[in-house]
């Protein structure tokens, strides 16, 4: 609620309405009650949009299985002529207004302060070099950990974890350099021939090598990217601790004798979730979230069974008359306790 989105896209005949809603799709996921204007480009090329703007907006009203956003008007713009682009400045600034945090006052010292963190050639610093920052710009060290921290934060001008005691020593000043340093875990191949599986001794070849960018993450910092990891839900530490496993890289195949629902009599209850837009990493995050009860090592890219208390469940997404499906599948004397529990991972 401190961020207005803009979506932009360059309307194509046939696909306009569907790119747009994937994207509001996504934007409503993970921030529902945005707002969001809508902001097809190439204009002054005489490329029109022919975007439904009342469907749009009725498509996610509150209570929506859609979600929630506030969308606001259709504002065509173009490079060639600066086209809509006045226009669009105005409304960005009438929609700003709505946000949380406008009109607060932020005090000359706080603005020093975060421009000159803004300034600072280092990617991270520790807590105690931030809180000492803003004591300089004559900020509390309770207001350093707290609300402004916290503003910081939100806004993406840095990360600061202040309430998780494994990650609140480390105040990243250039948040791309975190997300470089995931995407190096990602994007690694030979993770797809380890099914996921990465060996700590791996990681000084992975972070501690500077790509074309200069980019290098020496192994000092190596503990604490592993818990991001953890905290965003990309991976979970293996039974040992010294290998962690990103179920993104899973392979996409099932065991050959992946364990399902028996067939006499025992107790077995089954949902069915239909999305017409499935989010991104949801099998993975599951997976993450559940990896207590795996169930033999049982999981794949889309699809893990479970185990607690001889209480099993298989859960698995595919596609059905062009719907996204996940297909929970509990069984065992009281199925109900399980998949309650499950529910609400």
């Amino acid at each position: 609620d401190r961020s207005l989105y803009l979506v932009l896209w360059k309307p194509r005949e046939g696909e306009e309405m569907r790119q747009v809603e994937y994207w509001l799709q996504t934007i409503a996921l993970h921030v529902p009650g945005a707002r969001v204007l809508l902001v097809p480009t190439y204009a002054d090329e005489g490329i029109i949009s022919h975007l439904n703007l009342r469907e749009m907006q009725n498509r996610f009203t509150e209570g929506s299985n859609q979600g929630h956003l506030y969308i606001g008007n259709i504002y065509p713009v173009g490079n060639i002529e600066n086209q809509g682009i006045e226009e669009l400045k105005k409304a960005i600034a009438e929609e700003a207004q709505h946000l949380r945090g406008m009109g607060e006052p932020w005090t000359p010292n706080a603005i020093e302060a975060e421009n000159e963190m803004m300034e600072r050639n280092q990617h991270d610093i520790t807590e105690d070099e931030y809180v000492n920052h803003c004591v300089n710009h004559k900020i509390r060290p309770k207001d350093a950990r707290g609300y402004r921290g916290q503003y910081w934060h939100d806004l993406g001008k840095i990360l600061y974890f202040s309430e998780d005691t494994h990650l609140r020593n480390l105040v990243v000043l250039k948040p791309n350099w975190i997300s470089k340093a995931m995407s190096r875990v990602m994007n690694d191949t030979r993770l797809l021939d380890d099914k996921g599986v990465l060996p700590h001794s791996r990681l000084p070849e992975i972070w501690d090598k500077q790509d074309t960018h200069g980019y290098r993450y020496p192994p000092r910092h190596h503990p604490t990217f592993l818990k991001l990891m953890y905290k965003f839900e990309l991976g979970y530490e293996l039974q040992g601790g010294t290998k962690t496993l990103a179920p993104h890289l899973l392979p996409m195949n099932s065991p050959d004798e992946v364990l399902s629902a028996p067939t006499d009599g025992t107790p077995c209850v089954q949902m069915t979730y239909r999305f017409g837009f499935m989010p991104a990493g949801l099998m993975s995050r599951f997976i993450v979230r559940t990896h207590h009860y795996l169930y033999k090592g049982m999981h794949w890219r889309e699809g893990v069974v479970l185990e607690s208390k001889d209480h099993f469940a298989k859960v698995v997404t595919r596609e059905d008359l062009s719907q996204d499906v996940v297909v929970l599948e509990v069984w065992g004397k009281y199925p109900s306790d399980f998949i309650t529990r499950l529910r609400y991972e």
